[in-house]
Formats: structure tokens, C-alpha cells, sequence
């Protein structure tokens, strides 16, 4: 197996979107959906979730929301990742809080 070039491989924490509450996901989806909106973070948006750059920490008054994201963020920080992906697939992380099945 070929080794790759040094720092061109990087880590991603691949988590499951029920890890945000609705109201996270939806004020996510409203910035995708939204040309002129800013995102709380250096993100980019599909249509099954969202990739994170875990370089920079979120813009407070850009997000005002829980703090499930960025307590997501420092997760994958402390696990050395540079990314989270989050995918409506992804799976469950045991540490953080889980609340798909909430409402709000």
C-alpha cells in the first residue's frame, strides 16, 4: 500500500444528524437553502447533512442555538479529526447526547 503525502489525509468524525435538535437542523437547512444567510461555521451543505471544518469554532451571534453543536465540534477535536460529518446515516456517538427522536 502506497503511503500517502504528508498532511494531504485527514481525519473526519462521521456522526448522525440526530445529534443536533430540530431546531439546529432546521436553522442549518435555512442556510443552505438560503444564498445570502451565513453559516454559524465554515461548513458545507448536502442534501443528507453537513461537513464541518473543526479548525475554527462557531460565530456566536451567527448560531444562538444549543450548544449540541459546538460541544459536536470540541468532540471531534479532542478525537483529532479536522472535520465532522454530519449525515442523516451516520451513526451514534455514545459520548454525545442523542435527540433525533425529540422534537425541538
Amino acid at each position: 500500500m502506497a503511503s500517502a503525502p504528508s498532511g494531504n489525509v485527514r481525519r473526519l468524525l462521521d456522526l448522525s444528524t440526530g445529534h443536533l435538535p430540530r431546531a439546529d437542523r432546521d436553522r442549518l437547512e435555512r442556510v443552505r437553502e438560503t444564498d445570502n444567510a451565513s453559516p454559524p461555521a465554515s461548513c458545507l451543505a448536502g442534501p443528507y447533512g453537513w461537513l464541518f471544518s473543526v479548525a475554527t469554532d462557531l460565530v456566536p451571534e451567527l448560531w444562538g442555538h444549543s450548544a449540541a453543536l459546538p460541544a459536536i465540534l470540541a468532540r471531534a477535536r479532542a478525537l483529532g479529526c479536522d472535520y465532522v460529518l454530519l449525515d442523516s446515516d451516520g451513526p451514534v456517538d455514545e459520548v454525545l447526547p442523542f435527540v433525533a427522536r425529540q422534537s425541538g
